[in-house]
């Protein structure tokens, strides 16, 4: 049998095995060539300790993960492995961060969301895909994929099963349509809206919406008539008293007795993107309020979805605790409506701890690699 002298074919072979080939701070998968390549492993114990050596105290770690904290002292005496494995994610993450932040605004310009690392092909479609080819109905995985949510333990029912199994296949880019009554709040606030927006033209959109947001009383009148007659519906050529268009939802799971929303980030800047009109509109709190409008299941949830060691996982934090901003994204709704709705979003997972908990689920780099292996496609679906 050959033997081997380097680290990835040699003495770290047995480390890398056992962890999965997975860096076990920031989730990176060696298991695809040639991510491979980027493994190293990490000793969790400082030189001269009587443990360094064991392997219980070496991890797998991609080259990044291992070298940006590694003249970082942490405190190891009566720490299990697992112990300063949390301590250093943390360390790293911040660096992560960092980093992030640098490359976002000096590094060179990727193509983003339709580019080769589109959130919804390298991630969203292969994690439910793989998870619906295991299990169909989604009985072994839908409810255990709720509680990774960092609100779960307060929005769910305590006792399962509880949301049965799926009703059809997982619906990719599932378009909704903005609830009545907030269309509704933006014509009779039209003050409100982003006039940056306004476009003075020559069509009956353009004169219309003009003279709506100059505070026209006749045009007012006109609009809500509009929307009593034809309903939200979509927005588009001669829908000009809409003001906000179709929600897309990444990804949305249509169970016997409950359906889930889920938004899906991975290299996007910020957790939200700019609302066109109402710039206090935040997008996981819009799916939300979509699906409020879904007279059954009684169940109806909301769960984010971000990469681990991203800004997006700390703006993710920061919404699960921010009550303004669900609030300001709601203003259609009283106080009461909008802590009953808050109560239905379960908050925020990573991907990477998604793959951890339900094992051996691959998440492509690029969308040609999502293509190679049968995850990615141009699906869309409406409500």
């Amino acid at each position: 049998m050959t033997s081997y002298n380097d680290a990835l074919r040699g003495y770290a072979h047995s480390v890398l095995k056992r962890d999965a080939f997975r860096c076990r701070y920031c989730g990176w998968d060696g298991s695809q060539w040639p991510n491979w390549l980027y493994l190293s492993w990490d000793h969790l114990l400082p030189k001269g300790h009587p443990q360094r050596d064991d392997e219980r105290y070496i991890v797998c770690a991609c080259r990044f993960c291992n070298e940006c904290c590694n003249r970082t002292k942490f405190q190891v005496d009566g720490r299990a492995p697992e112990e300063i494995v949390e301590a250093k994610r943390a360390a790293i993450n911040k660096v992560r961060n960092d980093y992030f932040q640098f490359w976002d605004s000096e590094g060179p310009e990727p193509p983003r969301m339709s580019g080769m690392f589109d959130s919804s092909k390298t991630r969203v479609q292969p994690v439910f895909k793989q998870l619906e080819r295991r299990d169909p109905t989604g009985a072994s995985w839908i409810e255990p994929l709720c509680r990774l949510g960092s609100r779960a333990s307060s929005a769910l029912p305590e006792r399962a099963p509880w949301a049965g199994k799926l009703s059809e296949p997982p619906k990719f880019e599932y378009g909704c349509d903005a609830p009545e009554e907030f269309l509704r709040w933006l014509i009779e606030h039209a003050d409100q809206l982003d006039r940056k927006r306004l476009v003075r033209g020559e069509t009956e959109t353009h004169k219309k919406r003009a003279a709506l947001l100059d505070g026209c009383h006749a045009t007012r009148v006109e609009a809500l008539a509009r929307l009593d007659k034809e309903g939200g519906g979509k927005s588009g050529p001669g829908q000009w008293q809409v003001f906000e268009g179709t929600t897309m939802v990444d990804c949305a799971l249509f169970c016997e007795h409950a359906t889930l929303f889920v938004e899906g980030k991975r290299i996007e800047p910020h957790l939200t993107g700019r609302v066109e009109w109402y710039a206090k509109r935040h997008q996981v709190v819009r799916n939300l309020d979509c699906l409020r409008v879904r007279q059954r299941p009684a169940r109806r949830y909301v769960l984010t979805v971000v990469e681990q060691g991203t800004p997006l996982e700390g703006e993710a934090a920061q919404l699960d605790s921010s009550a303004p901003l669900f609030s300001e994204s709601l203003p259609h709704l009283n106080a009461d409506e909008v802590e009953g709705l808050r109560q239905h979003y379960l908050g925020y997972t990573t991907w990477q701890r998604i793959a951890e908990t339900f094992g051996d689920l691959t998440l492509p780099v690029t969308t040609q690699e999502a293509h190679a292996l049968g995850f990615a496609h141009n699906t869309d679906s409406s409500a």
